[in-house]
């Protein structure tokens, strides 16, 4: 996962060594990872089971014996939602710099520049 772009993670909460749950906490751990969607599965039915993985940071759950046409319908799903919010994000950073920077001269603003002078400040006085 360090090396490649992930979109989507798929795991079993029984596995050998590590773990399901384990998986999913370090994956919502790694801030690189923090929008990724889970998706967990296994053969354990119990809810709590179930209910531990969505708390431990699982998106979704999908109990082994699905068929494919739910297993491709909860990660469409799950993809969508994280391109929907790949798109806020890129938006919510393109407002952001255009909230701080002279359309005309595309310079920074006076307020940016005072606000970040007071920050900069009170860190110089700690």
């Amino acid at each position: 996962m360090k090396s490649h772009r992930v979109d989507l993670v798929v795991t079993d909460l029984l596995l050998p060594d590590l773990g399901g749950f384990e998986v999913i906490k370090q994956v919502r751990s790694n801030l690189r990872f923090e929008h990724t969607p889970v998706l967990a599965m296994s053969v354990l039915s119990d809810v709590e089971d179930r209910v531990r993985a969505l708390n431990v940071g699982a998106d979704d759950f999908i109990l082994k014996g699905f068929t494919g046409i739910e297993f491709r319908a909860r990660t469409e799903r799950l993809l969508r939602l994280k391109l929907r919010m790949d798109e806020l994000r890129q938006r919510f950073h393109e407002a952001a710099k255009r909230a701080v920077t002279d359309s005309l001269t595309g310079l920074v603003t006076h307020g940016y520049i005072c606000e970040t002078q007071a920050h900069e400040l009170q860190g110089a006085r700690i």
